[in-house]
């Protein structure tokens, strides 16, 4: 379970990050 959260959260924030230009 600790695993999978820790993929889900990896994701979310690689997720944000590659928004993150395309705001600015």
């Amino acid at each position: 379970m600790l695993g999978k959260l820790t993929l889900v959260a990896a994701g979310m924030f690689g997720f944000g990050y590659a928004l993150i230009p395309m705001y600015q």
